[in-house]
């Protein structure tokens, strides 16, 4: 954990120092994609207007912009998981 939180505080020191050579390792690669698979965790909370009123919102009468940002971030766990198979295949 300590050593996230230190380079989670160097991207800037790396941003700003403009000699910028990254070297992707498929274990980074593996380990971004499967950190973006959680993004689903909060997407539960986006779901709550289809939950508590299902009949009204299936006739129309519910609002459909948080379900609608749910759903992409579903599209974006899937694809970040079919990213973590592909990266991590032999």
């Amino acid at each position: 954990m300590q050593q996230l939180a230190a380079g989670l505080a160097m991207i800037p020191v790396a941003l700003a120092s403009g000699n910028l050579t990254v070297h992707w390792s498929t274990r980074g690669v593996s380990a971004i994609l499967y950190l973006i698979t959680f993004v689903s965790i909060p997407t539960l909370a986006l779901y709550k207007p289809v939950k508590d009123h299902v009949g009204t919102f299936v006739l129309g009468a519910g609002n459909g912009t948080g379900v609608m940002w749910a759903a992409l971030s579903e599209v974006v766990v899937g694809l970040a998981g079919i990213g973590t198979a592909v990266v991590l295949f032999p």
